[in-house]
């Protein structure tokens, strides 16, 4: 095997596959990424068993090639190395030789007819997503996937809703908390079923969709798998089999009191609240009052006997009765910081019944959460 490429192209793709390394004791391989140079392309791959990633970077090949060699220490090297086209070759022995600049190393690899197959895949079940909506639906929503169980092992993963044959829609919830958001597909083919995929498997498409900017992605179904293209990257992972919560049935359909604030000023309100908060509680009490001229006041609070207290008032725009209702200072934190909006909506029932918060003029996103019962 004998091929050149550029060092930031490489490191480029190497990046992007070296988080999919799995490490197995049983089966060392794992912990190799395969480098290929072949038909025509040169290509880089991992897999952990879960999902596999396929990566295509320019080059010029001279003599066709494969050989598997450690993921870290082929990306540790390859970021050190000037940014120059690097030269590669390997012998019978799967040494693999390389050179850049004044930099000549060798590298011992190994058998690459022991690395996993990647089970990439045709399949008549095909959308196409525009590459900015997607990743802003997975900005959107990660955060709020429940750590892996092995009692609830969906809630780990993220739910992929088909709604109607033109809406795909985004759902993580841990129970106490509630993510959506609503993407418009560009292309279908044959019938989408609903899925609910890793966690990871997302979190590598979140990076995949940064790299290769202007490339839309193509998600393709089967029964067990699911598979993501985009650009000159192929990811394809296995499913969660379980039944999803019935998220929508989750939603409150009325709500008592609705009220808009300026994100920042809210942000940094609870802010300073939570530095009062009780330990381990996280709460911050949030007090509505609305008048009849339609404005509303919030009194954002909280008291921790061996700290002190506080409050801070903030004005708005309101419509509804008076409430109240306790929450998660971290999860409101964690939504307001991905917030693309500057003005939000708050939509409570009351406080005993989960609240909603949506961006204004935004009717694909919103964030669902659980009160503090004390």
């Amino acid at each position: 095997m004998k091929f050149s490429c550029l060092q930031e192209n490489l490191q480029k793709g190497v990046s992007l596959v070296r988080n999919v390394v799995g490490k197995n004791k049983s089966l060392p391989i794992l912990s190799n990424i395969l480098l290929k140079a072949e038909k025509g392309s040169i290509t880089i791959e991992s897999t952990n068993l879960e999902l596999g990633i396929h990566c295509t970077i320019r080059g010029l090949i001279e003599e066709e090639g494969v050989v598997a060699i450690d993921a870290k220490v082929f990306f540790d090297y390859i970021s050190l190395l000037p940014k120059e086209k690097i030269i590669f070759s390997c012998e019978n022995d799967f040494t693999l030789h390389i050179t850049c600049g004044t930099y000549t190393t060798t590298l011992r690899g190994v058998n690459p007819d022991d690395f996993p197959i990647l089970p990439f895949f045709q399949s008549d079940t095909t959308i196409l997503c525009d590459n900015t909506q997607t990743l802003y639906a997975l900005q959107g929503i990660l955060f709020s996937s429940a750590p892996f169980s092995e009692t609830r092992p969906e809630l780990s993963g993220v739910y992929l809703h088909w709604k109607d044959t033109n809406t795909l829609s985004f759902i993580t919830t841990d129970t106490y908390r509630l993510s959506y958001y609503s993407i418009n597909i560009k292309q279908k083919k044959g019938s989408p079923h609903n899925v609910i995929v890793p966690l990871q498997t997302l979190q590598e498409i979140q990076k995949i969709l940064t790299t290769q900017q202007g490339e839309d992605i193509e998600i393709t179904q089967s029964d067990s798998q699911i598979q993501f293209t985009c650009g000159a990257v192929r990811l394809v992972s296995k499913v969660i089999q379980g039944t999803y919560p019935d998220y929508e049935n989750i939603i409150p359909k009325n709500f008592s009191t609705t009220l808009i604030l300026e994100k920042n000023e809210f942000t940094k309100a609870i802010r300073a609240t939570s530095l009062f908060s009780k330990s381990g509680l996280f709460d911050v009490c949030i007090a509505i009052t609305i008048t009849q001229e339609g404005k509303g006041r919030v009194d954002i609070s909280s008291a921790n006997t061996t700290i002190g207290e506080n409050s801070v008032v903030l004005e708005g725009e309101g419509k509804g009765a008076d409430n109240t209702i306790s929450l998660n200072y971290k999860y409101l934190l964690d939504w307001l910081s991905i917030c693309p909006e500057d003005k939000i909506v708050l939509r409570v029932v009351d406080s005993t019944t989960a609240c909603l918060f949506e961006p204004i003029k935004r009717e694909n996103q919103y964030y669902l959460v659980m009160p503090i019962l004390e």
